[in-house]
């Protein structure tokens, strides 16, 4: 499976900066040649490099890095976490009420389902 695959899309990466999730990942997105390329930060020597035209090098979270920066609950709800078919989703669920659809994520990748709901929390303060 190609990396690009494996960690979260330059929207959510862009997103989750914007919102104050420390910028600490293995990969990063960053422009060249007007494309955004995935690189590991060893490769970049990162803090030192900049990217093009001052743009801002993004991480590219993995679902790992992802996943410790994700409550385990929130407001007495569990974060639960699953594969269905072809899809990832992560939702919170409390056992004796149904998944709330506000709260729930169904993404292609792992990386973005957990990029969405971090997104979710941390935008309506909930973490």
């Amino acid at each position: 499976m190609k990396i690009e695959k494996q960690v979260c899309n330059i929207k959510s990466s862009k997103k989750l900066e914007k919102l104050g999730i420390k910028q600490d990942s293995f990969f990063y997105w960053y422009k060249l040649k007007g494309k955004w390329i995935l690189f590991r930060g060893i490769d970049l020597g990162l803090p030192e490099f900049k990217s093009e035209k001052g743009e801002k090098i993004y991480s590219a979270f993995t679902p790992a890095e992802l996943g410790e920066k994700l409550p385990s609950r929130v407001n007495n709800k569990n974060v639960v976490f699953g594969k269905i078919g072809k899809n990832y989703e992560i939702y919170l669920h409390r056992k004796d009420e149904d998944i709330v659809q506000n709260e729930y994520f169904r993404e292609k990748t792992e990386a973005n389902a957990r990029a969405k709901m971090l997104i979710y929390l941390k935008e309506n303060k909930l973490i």
